[in-house]
C-alpha cells in the first residue's frame, strides 16, 4: 500500500466526485438544511453539501462549516484523508460505490450462488487428522465461560433499580461514559428482560437435558466462569455485587459451578503470575474494549488447568442472549449440544485450499434466530439485503454493504454440514478453544478492538505457513433469543453500536497492516465478510459513513460517534503500531511466566479463584 497522504485540495476534489455520485442533483431535497432532525444532523448535510457546488444550500453550508468548525463532527471529519487513489467510473449506472468501498458486497449481490461456492472451495479442509487428547467428558475437561457487561440504568426514575444500589447507580449515570458495548445490560434491567437471569436458566435446563439423556453424570457440575465489564471505570465492585445477588435472588442452579471476575479480580490474578509488569497487567482483564474480556475468558483456561483442575483442557464461550435448544439439535442431527462438542478433530490438524497445514485448536458453532427456530430447518440469522430497498435512501449503504458478504458467509459457512470445513466467519458466542493450542499459539485479540473480537484473535495467530484456525462443528447451532426480551437495551445501544462498526473499519484496515503476514494475504485470509472491513482509505470510508448516516440521525450518534471516531483514528495513526508490540510482550510474560509459577503462587492462585464462586449450593 502507497500509504500517501493528500493535500487539503486534492483530498476535497476527490471527495467530491465520490460524494456526487452518491447524491445526484435530484436527490438533493433528501439532504436538505432545514430538514435536518437537528443541529448536529445539520453539520453532516453541511459536510455533504459542501462538495456539491450547485446545491442550492451551497452557500449556506459553507457558513455553517465556518462557524462550527471546532466542533468534535467537523473536526473528525476535516481531518480525513485518503491513503490509496481511487480510480472511479462516473458513468457507472449503479446506485452505489460497492466495488471500490465493498468489492465482497457488489459480487454477492451479482452472483451470490458463485460467491458461496468459492467460498465453500476455499473452506474446505483436507488430510484431516484426529486430535490425539480429545473432549469426551465436557463435565471434567469442559470449562464454560460467557461475558457479563453492566452499565448504569437506563431510566433513573426506574422501579426496578434494586434500592440498594440505587445512590451508586445514579452516581455513575450521570458521570461520562468509558467504554461501549452492544447491548449491556442495565441496573434497571427487569427481571424479564435481564439476560443473566434468561442465558443462565435456558443453560442449566440444556444440561438438565444432557443428564436425562445419560450423556453427562447425574451429579456432576459443569464450571463456568463470567466475566463483568462495566461501562464506567469504578462501577466494578458495585457491578459485581448486582450480577451475584441477582442470581442469588432468582436463580436456583443446579448443573453450573458460577465465578465472577471483574476487573479488580483480574488483577490480583495477574499480579500473582506476573507481578509489577505493566505490560502483563495492561492486557489480562476484563473492562474496555471487547478484545479484553474475549481474550481473558480464553486465557483462563491455562490458570485453571494449572490452580484449579487439570483434566480441564477445552473451554467453550456462550453468549447469555443465546440458549441450546435441545430439542432442534436432536431433531437436527441426532446429538445434544454436547455430543456436538464433542467433536473428534477439535485440536486435530488438516491442510487447507492452499496446501497449508492448519491447527484445528479452534472450533465454532453457529447461530439462528428464535423466530426462526420453530422452522425445523437451519436458517441463517443473517439475510440477503433488497438492494433496491436499500439503495433508496441516501445513507451509508450506498458505498459500504457488509451485510451481502455477511448473509453469504453465514449460509456458506455456519450452515456447511461437513466435518471437512474450516471457519473464519465466526460468532463471539460460540467459539472454543483446547489448551494445548492456547499454549503454542497464545492467540489473543488486542485491547484496542472494539467489535469482531472472534476475528482479530484468530489473526493473531495466522502465520505465513501455518495457522491456527477454527473446526468448523457442523450442526452446533444456537438460537438467539436476545430480541425477544432485550429490546429496550438494544434500542438503548443501536448508535453505539453502529458507531463501533466504523471504528472496525479504522482498527482492522490498519491492524491488517501491522501483522506479520503481509496485508493482502490477511485479506484473502478473511474473505469476503471480514475482509469487507479491512480498506485501502480506512479515514475516507469511516467519514463517509458517518457523514452519511449521521444526517438523518443526528444527535448521540453524531456528539459521541465523532469523540469516539476522532480518537480512534489518531490512534491508528500515531500508536497502533507500538500498543500491538507491548500487547504480544504482555501475552508473553503471562504464558512464561504461568509455566513457571511455584507451588506457592499456583496455591494462591487457587485461592483467588475459590474467592469469585458463587455458593455451591442451588441458589434460592
Amino acid at each position: 500500500m502507497k500509504n500517501f497522504r493528500e493535500s487539503e485540495k486534492n483530498s476535497k476534489d476527490r471527495l467530491s466526485y465520490i460524494v456526487s455520485y452518491l447524491i445526484p442533483k435530484n436527490e438533493f431535497s433528501k439532504i436538505n438544511l432545514e430538514k435536518a432532525v437537528d443541529i448536529y444532523a445539520q453539520f453532516c448535510r453541511a459536510w455533504l453539501i459542501q462538495f456539491l457546488p450547485s446545491h442550492p444550500q451551497y452557500s449556506k453550508a459553507q457558513k455553517i462549516l465556518k462557524q462550527n468548525k471546532n466542533s468534535d463532527c467537523l473536526t473528525f471529519l476535516e481531518t480525513i484523508d485518503f491513503q490509496e487513489e481511487i480510480l472511479l467510473d462516473l458513468n457507472s449506472k449503479n446506485r452505489h460505490l460497492w466495488e471500490n468501498f465493498c468489492p465482497a458486497a457488489k459480487i454477492a449481490q451479482e452472483n451470490p450462488e458463485f460467491l458461496a461456492k468459492l467460498l465453500s472451495d476455499k473452506r474446505q479442509l483436507k488430510n484431516l487428522k484426529k486430535a490425539k487428547l480429545q473432549l469426551t467428558q465436557p463435565e471434567s475437561e469442559l470449562l464454560l465461560s460467557s461475558n457479563i457487561l453492566i452499565s448504569p440504568p437506563i431510566d433513573a426514575k426506574s422501579k426496578n433499580i434494586p434500592p440498594q444500589y440505587l445512590r451508586e447507580a445514579l452516581n455513575f449515570a450521570r458521570k461520562e461514559q468509558n467504554y461501549w458495548y452492544d447491548h449491556p445490560i442495565s441496573i434497571d434491567a427487569s427481571i424479564e428482560e435481564n439476560e443473566i437471569l434468561y442465558g443462565l436458566q435456558k443453560l442449566d435446563e440444556a444440561i438438565d437435558f444432557e443428564k436425562n439423556r445419560g450423556i453427562i453424570k447425574p451429579h456432576a457440575k459443569i464450571s463456568m466462569i463470567l466475566s463483568i465489564s462495566v461501562t464506567h471505570i469504578g462501577m466494578e465492585e458495585l457491578a459485581e455485587r448486582y450480577v451475584a445477588d441477582l442470581i442469588n435472588e432468582n436463580l436456583r442452579i443446579k448443573n453450573l459451578n458460577l465465578y465472577l471476575f471483574n476487573e479488580i479480580r483480574c488483577r490480583e490474578i495477574i499480579s500473582t503470575i506476573c507481578p509489577n509488569q505493566e505490560k502483563a497487567y495492561s492486557v489480562f482483564g476484563v473492562n474496555g474494549s471487547y478484545g479484553r474480556h474475549f481474550s481473558f475468558l480464553k486465557a483462563m483456561l491455562a490458570i485453571w488447568n494449572k490452580a484449579i483442575n487439570s483434566k480441564i483442557k477445552f473451554t467453550f464461550k456462550i453468549d447469555l442472549d443465546q440458549v441450546f435448544d435441545q430439542d432442534f439439535l436432536v431433531n437436527q442431527t441426532g446429538k445434544t449440544a454436547m455430543q456436538l462438542l464433542c467433536n473428534p478433530y477439535w485440536g486435530g490438524l488438516a491442510t487447507d485450499s492452499n496446501g497449508k497445514i492448519v491447527d484445528l485448536g479452534m472450533i465454532a458453532g453457529g447461530l439462528i434466530n428464535q423466530s426462526d427456530a420453530s422452522k425445523g430447518d437451519f436458517i441463517p440469522d443473517v439475510k440477503r439485503p433488497n438492494a433496491q430497498e436499500i439503495l433508496s435512501d441516501v445513507s451509508s449503504k450506498r458505498i459500504f454493504c457488509s451485510q451481502w458478504p455477511q448473509s453469504i458467509s453465514t449460509e456458506a459457512e455456519i450452515g456447511c454440514l461437513r466435518n471437512d470445513f474450516q471457519r473464519v466467519h465466526v460468532t463471539g458466542g460460540t467459539t472454543g478453544i483446547c489448551l494445548d493450542s492456547l499454549i503454542k499459539w497464545r492467540p489473543f485479540t488486542p485491547t484496542f478492538i472494539s467489535r469482531a473480537e472472534d476475528q482479530a484473535f484468530a489473526l493473531s495467530a495466522f502465520k505465513e505457513n501455518t495457522y491456527l484456525c477454527h473446526l468448523h462443528a457442523p450442526g452446533l447451532i444456537m438460537r438467539h433469543d436476545k430480541n425477544s426480551f432485550a429490546g429496550r437495551a438494544i434500542a438503548n445501544a443501536t448508535n453505539s453500536k453502529a458507531i463501533g462498526d466504523i471504528e472496525r473499519i479504522l482498527l482492522f484496515s490498519n491492524y491488517a497492516n501491522i501483522l506479520s503476514v503481509e496485508r493482502s494475504k490477511v485479506s484473502e485470509h478473511v474473505w469476503p465478510f471480514t475482509s469487507s472491513f479491512i480498506n485501502e482509505n480506512p479515514e475516507i470510508l469511516a467519514g463517509l459513513i458517518f457523514a452519511l448516516d449521521g444526517a438523518s440521525i443526528g444527535a448521540d450518534y453524531v456528539v459521541e460517534g465523532s469523540k469516539r471516531l476522532l480518537s480512534t483514528m489518531q490512534f491508528c495513526r500515531a500508536e497502533i503500531k507500538t500498543q500491538l508490540d507491548c500487547e504480544i510482550e504482555g501475552w508473553k510474560l503471562y504464558y512464561d511466566n504461568l509455566a513457571k509459577l511455584s507451588q506457592n503462587s499456583l496455591t494462591y492462585l487457587n485461592k483467588i479463584i475459590e474467592a469469585s464462586a458463587l455458593s455451591r449450593t442451588e441458589q434460592i
